[in-house]
């Protein structure tokens, strides 16, 4: 079942597989950071995006869809995310700035990859395929503290990641 909080014009949505509620939040998130507080309570800001990537209040059926998929598969998501991350993030990273065993924290297992990667907040775009909506996640990324990291999904596809904010823009371009 969808569930969705809408307060003024923050939107909400309850991901506690995603979230990965029930593993304890890591200490170099900080206590006081609101993504860590919206974890622990297994909730995630959601932002809608019309066809000019502006903020919308409506949603479409579309992103519903895309929605109510992301809600009933979300060990499923959870498990792509770890896996992309372990093998194409880490080793990107590396690649970039070498390896660190504080930043590159081991990751022998889907309950390791909240010390690495944590869901920060989502972006559901009007942009559709096959009647289900793109949704970029955005994660706080140990090895990228100031900018995090993007990856775009359709369904339970990983199509594109970026450094920060905008890969489903990107995308488009």
């Amino acid at each position: 079942m969808l569930n969705l909080k809408f307060d003024d014009f923050i939107a909400t949505i309850q991901l506690p597989v995603l979230t990965q509620k029930e593993i304890p939040e890591p200490a170099h998130y900080g206590s006081n950071n609101l993504n860590s507080k919206n974890r622990i309570d297994g909730i995630v800001p959601l932002t809608l995006s019309d066809s000019k990537n502006c903020y919308s209040i409506e949603l479409t059926q579309e992103q519903i869809n895309a929605l109510i998929y992301l809600t009933e598969h979300q060990q499923e998501i959870l498990e792509l995310v770890y896996d992309y991350t372990k093998n194409t993030l880490y080793p990107v990273w590396i690649d970039w700035i070498g390896y660190d065993d504080f930043l590159f924290p081991e990751l022998l297992s889907i309950n390791d990859l909240k010390q690495a990667l944590a869901i920060s907040d989502l972006i559901v775009y009007e942009a559709h395929k096959e009647n289900f909506s793109y949704i970029d996640i955005t994660f706080e990324f140990l090895p990228d503290q100031e900018h995090g990291v993007t990856l775009t999904l359709h369904k339970s596809r990983i199509v594109g990641w970026a450094s920060g904010y905008g890969c489903f823009s990107a995308l488009e371009s």
